[in-house]
């Protein structure tokens, strides 16, 4: 693979390189940035999009003001910031801070520092570990294993394309209704399984039951 350094602390317009990137400083690139590899134990920052076709290392800050598109796995040492939508296709390591102003994808593992701010949807496919606080606005969507995602968004869940409330679901699965299979079928099962587990996950148990109310 081809590579190149970067010791300029500012770029005006696109970066664009087939290859491996090494920043040798702090960067700010006043455009977009597209390459299939970049290493840097500083701060980095994208005004516009960003496209890494594989791996991506950055052991500072990272700040990117729109979409980050990145096909390998991502490691950013310190806080990250993307203002648009994110989709990371392996695992995702960030030290400290994170805030998404889109929707957020990633297909491998997720281990976050400090806080996280996802301002539309989540789809995280492996495990995740958040160690402060996390705000989620749009759905947290789960597998466990089923042909369709499980979406979650307050005491809504959305299963397939289906969207109906705790109580709704509840009721939906102890009269056995149907949702393109069969009620005793194991992809049924398996569905009513993944329901009971957001629910788990979600700690719905205790949140969302209403509290007896003593005569």
């Amino acid at each position: 693979m081809k590579e190149k350094i970067i010791n300029e602390s500012i770029i005006e317009g696109d970066l664009i390189f087939d290859g491996k990137l090494i920043f040798k400083c702090d960067c700010e690139i006043i455009g977009n940035l597209k390459c299939d590899e970049i290493y840097s134990e500083y701060s980095l920052k994208v005004i516009l999009n960003q496209d890494v076709r594989g791996y991506q290392y950055v052991g500072g800050n990272q700040d990117v003001g729109g979409n980050q598109d990145v096909r390998g796995n991502q490691d950013v040492g310190g806080n990250q910031d993307v203002r648009g939508n994110q989709d990371v296709r392996g695992y995702q390591y960030v030290g400290g801070l994170q805030y998404v102003g889109g929707s957020q994808y990633v297909g491998g593992n997720q281990d976050v520092g400090g806080n996280q701010d996802v301002r539309g949807s989540q789809d995280v496919c492996g495990s995740q570990d958040v160690r402060g606080s996390q705000d989620v606005r749009g759905y947290r969507y789960f597998s466990f294993g089923s042909k369709y995602k499980f979406g979650v968004l307050g005491d809504v869940v959305k299963i397939g394309c289906k969207e109906k409330t705790v109580s709704e679901w509840e009721e939906f699965f102890t009269t056995k209704q149907k949702i393109e299979l069969e009620p005793d079928s194991p992809a049924y099962r398996r569905l009513h399984m993944g329901f009971n587990a957001c629910k788990a996950l979600m700690g719905w148990h205790d949140v969302y039951r209403k509290p007896e109310v003593k005569q």
